[in-house]
C-alpha cells in the first residue's frame, strides 16, 4: 500500500479526475464502481468487503462491509478537491471549504456524515447490477458511519502549527477575495489549496488609498512620529501576531479620536475579534487568560 499526504492540494488533485466518471465507463464489481467516481482514492483502498456468489448460486456479489479508510477520505482533498473537508484536532473540530467564503467553515460531525452519505450514493449510481443493493443498504445509515466519521479525525487531520492554514503565516493577510503575501506583495484568489479558517471582512484593492485617514484624520490628532509608531502596531493586528509583544494604549482628552479608531479597526479586523478586559477584574488570572 502507497503512502498518501493528506495535505496534497496541487494540480494532480483535480475536479476532473475525482468525482465524474466518462459517461460510458462500467463496473464489473462494487469496488471498480467507487473507483469510478474516487480514482485517487482507489489507488491506495479498497471502498467494500464484497463476496462473489459461489459457482452453484446466480451469479451476484454482495457487499459484506465499507471500508473505513476509503469512505473517511471521499470527504478531503483526494475525493472532493473543490470542497475539501480537514479535521483540525487543537480546536477538535471538521471545516470544510466553502467556495463562495473562501474559507474553511467549522462543521458538525452529523454534516461530515451526510457528505459521506452523499458520496455513497453517487457510487451506487455506478454500481453494476448483479451487486445484491439490499447487502448495500443495510450498511449505509448513520450508526456505520460513526466508525468512518472517527476514522476521518485520523487521514484528514491537520494542524494549527504546522502552517497549514495561511492566514496564520508570517506576513500573510488573508481577504474576502483573495490573500496577499505581504513581501512578496503577490495576491492569490481564494482556492483550497490555499487554506484559511477566516479572513479581514474587506476586499483587497491594490489602488486603494488611505488619504483621508492620515492627512484628514490622523494627522490632526497625532504627530508624526506616533502616526508611524500606530500604523507599526495596527500592522501587529492585522496579521494576528504580536510580534512586538507589547499592548498600546491609547489615552486623551474626550474627543480627540480614541473611540472612532477603534471603530476603524474593530471594521478592519471584524468585531468579532475585538474584545475587553474588563477592569474591575483586570488582576484575575481567568480574564486575562483570553488574551
Amino acid at each position: 500500500m502507497n503512502p498518501i499526504n493528506m495535505n496534497t492540494t496541487e494540480a494532480n488533485v483535480t475536479a476532473e479526475n475525482a468525482m465524474i466518471p466518462p459517461p460510458t465507463a462500467q463496473a464489473t464489481t462494487a469496488n471498480e464502481a467507487a473507483g469510478l467516481v474516487f480514482p485517487k482514492i482507489a489507488e491506495h483502498f479498497n471502498a467494500f468487503w464484497e463476496k462473489e456468489a459461489g459457482m452453484s448460486e446466480a451469479p451476484s456479489i454482495e457487499i459484506l462491509e465499507l471500508l473505513d479508510d476509503f469512505w473517511a477520505l471521499t470527504v478531503g482533498p483526494l475525493g472532493s478537491p473543490e470542497s475539501p473537508t480537514v479535521f483540525v484536532a487543537s480546536e477538535n473540530q471538521f471545516r470544510r471549504y466553502s467556495k463562495t467564503k473562501g474559507i474553511y467553515e467549522p462543521i458538525s460531525e452529523s454534516t461530515v456524515t451526510s457528505a459521506i452519505l452523499g458520496n455513497l450514493d453517487l457510487c451506487a449510481e455506478f454500481l453494476p447490477r448483479r451487486v445484491q443493493f439490499a447487502s448495500f443498504l443495510a450498511l449505509k445509515n448513520r450508526q456505520r458511519l460513526k466508525s468512518v466519521v472517527d476514522r476521518a479525525r485520523d487521514l484528514l487531520s491537520v494542524s494549527v502549527d504546522d502552517d497549514f492554514f495561511q492566514d496564520r503565516k508570517h506576513l500573510h493577510l488573508a481577504f474576502l477575495n483573495g490573500t496577499l503575501q505581504i513581501d512578496t506583495g503577490k495576491f492569490h484568489a481564494p482556492d483550497p489549496g490555499r487554506p484559511v479558517k477566516e479572513s479581514l471582512p474587506l476586499k483587497y484593492d491594490p489602488q486603494a488609498k488611505c488619504d483621508i485617514f492620515l492627512g484628514s484624520f490622523l494627522a490632526n490628532i497625532l504627530d508624526a512620529d506616533d502616526i508611524h509608531l500606530l500604523q507599526r502596531y495596527l500592522s501587529q493586528v492585522l496579521e494576528g501576531i504580536n510580534h512586538s509583544q507589547t499592548i498600546l494604549v491609547l489615552t486623551g482628552d474626550a474627543g480627540w479620536g480614541k473611540s472612532s479608531l477603534l471603530k476603524i479597526l474593530g471594521t478592519m479586523v471584524g468585531w468579532r475579534n475585538v474584545g475587553i478586559i474588563r477592569e474591575q477584574i483586570f488582576r484575575d488570572e481567568f480574564e486575562l487568560a483570553h488574551y
